[in-house]
């Protein structure tokens, strides 16, 4: 009798205790987690999507890890946000990882596996045969001489860094190998700054010299003229997003936890916003103030100097693309979709012209309002302001870095097949010059004697000679707008 009454008492403890516990959320789940495609040459932009269970009805986060290396994508709400795109860059098989992670901290990952071969070798003597297109004549590249070589300077790292010119002629470019270099024109290093990690964003330079610049480390970085620091500001993810400096010195960065970040000049943060993916597109400010930027999310936002949004607008693609901004207010971006979008002012559609590859590059303006990009099907596009293709150029691999237009009329871009082009404006080649490596997303500088600057692959800054006194007289001519890469055509002094 003792022992059963014992046993009923432990009995009644252990249902008294279960029924203390709080019982935590059934985990998620990663229901399906697919790339598309999943093989293919290099370099392949993969765009993965997952569908995930939330059961406990928390709020899910997930990164992605394509395998590669280090990156991760952060994705804040992976049940709205369901797709990333990637990019892979050399041959091999990878694992790419999907973690899902609810409030709790609860886990749940799937693996997936992308084959990536060797790209074909391009034939040096003869162009790629295609149809011609009806409504655009095509102008094919072939490898020829052209542009004179001034110097290269070795860093030890890729460059992915668009270059900047100081107003003391010194010329600025980050490096995957953590510095930021400062050039004299001459291609001598007058000074380096180490972060913790790859500077793969485009520094922007003020009028008094001042330079600002992210990092991979998570952190925003001004320095003195002479590359002393001034003050960082942490924040927790990749900065692959290039300043963009108001008139009154505020700074606004993206981020790829999906923020956009506004810095006073002495480096407090005033504010920041938060969109739905990671933040690759760098800020575009209008004369009025407008905050323009895209994101991973599809999404082009337009906000307010006090972080307020204006209005956003969902593209057929996530936005890596930067905006560009014509004289009468309207917003040039090219999207994953393969899109290149003209949205108005208040944010309404005025066209979009399909190419057939994805538009990681930026648009430059000519001086008669034509759009110059380029896209992964290979070629340079010239657009009229009305959305009509007047020419396309071949440049025999894809291109993600965006063109310059010189005050002669001629386009400049990089390659991915290590080739930079001179194209007159009717969408000849005027020439190409071997940089011996793949630009990558480095896009050119024009100097006012006509020096042109890109980035490449295996670590050189190339300075090149070209007939263009400098950059056209349009409202956008190059990535970032201006030599200095401002990113807004109002001095911050104004």
């Amino acid at each position: 009798m003792r022992h059963s009454n014992l046993l009923m008492a432990v009995g009644l403890g252990i249902a008294l205790g279960l029924s203390g516990c709080k019982r935590p959320p059934t985990p998620p789940e990663v229901e399906s987690f697919t790339p598309a495609p999943s093989s293919g040459n290099a370099p392949l932009m993969v765009t993965f999507s997952w569908k995930t269970a939330n059961p406990g009805r928390t709020s899910l986060t997930c990164t992605l890890q394509p395998g590669d290396g280090p990156e991760a994508y952060e994705i804040s709400d992976c049940e709205a946000t369901t797709t990333q795109s990637h990019t892979y860059t050399a041959a091999g098989t990878y694992t790419a990882t999907l973690t899902v992670q609810d409030a709790a901290g609860q886990t749940h990952e799937a693996t997936v596996q992308v084959t990536v071969q060797a790209p074909p070798p391009p034939s040096a003597l003869e162009p790629p045969s295609e149809p011609e297109p009806s409504e655009a004549r095509v102008a094919r590249a072939l490898p020829g001489p052209g542009g004179v070589l001034k110097w290269r300077f070795p860093t030890a790292g890729p460059i992915r860094s668009s270059p900047a010119l100081a107003p003391d002629g010194s010329i600025l470019v980050g490096s995957m190998d953590n510095h930021l270099y400062a050039l004299t024109p001459e291609g001598r290093m007058r000074w380096r700054f180490a972060t913790r990690s790859d500077i793969v964003a485009a520094p922007a330079i003020a009028p008094d010299g001042r330079i600002y610049v992210g990092s991979w480390d998570g952190s925003v970085y001004a320095l003195e003229p002479d590359g002393t620091l001034k003050w960082k500001l942490a924040t927790r993810f990749r900065i692959d997003s290039s300043p963009a400096l108001a008139p009154n010195g505020t700074v606004y960065i993206g981020s790829r936890g999906g923020h956009l970040y506004a810095i006073t000049p002495d480096g407090k943060l005033q504010w920041h916003f938060q969109t739905g993916s990671p933040i690759i597109s760098s800020p575009a400010l209008a004369p009025d103030g407008t905050v323009y930027v895209g994101s991973m999310d599809h999404h082009v936002y337009a906000l307010e100097p006090d972080g307020t949004l204006r209005w956003q607008v969902r593209l057929g693609g996530s936005v890596p693309s930067s905006p560009a901004i014509g004289v009468d207010g309207t917003i040039y971006v090219g999207a994953m979709d393969g899109g290149v979008y003209a949205l108005e002012p208040d944010g309404t559609l005025k066209w979009r012209v399909l190419t057939d590859g994805p538009v990681w590059a930026s648009p430059a303006l000519g001086t008669d309002g034509t759009i110059y990009i380029g896209s992964y099907d290979n070629y340079l596009y010239a657009l009229s302001p009305e959305g009509k293709v007047k020419w396309r150029f071949s440049a025999r691999l894809n291109l993600m870095s965006s063109p310059a237009v010189g005050a002669d009329g001629t386009i400049y871009v990089g390659s991915r097949l290590g080739y930079v082009y001179a194209v007159a404006p009717n969408g000849e080649l005027r020439w190409a010059y071997q940089t011996g490596d793949d630009t990558w997303t480095s896009s050119p500088t024009l100097a006012p004697d006509g020096t042109l600057y890109i980035g490449a692959k295996n670590g050189d800054l190339l300075a090149l000679q070209t007939t263009s006194p400098g950059l056209a007289d349009s409202p956008w001519p190059k990535f970032r707008l201006n030599e200095q890469n401002l990113g807004t055509p109002l001095s911050p002094t104004e």
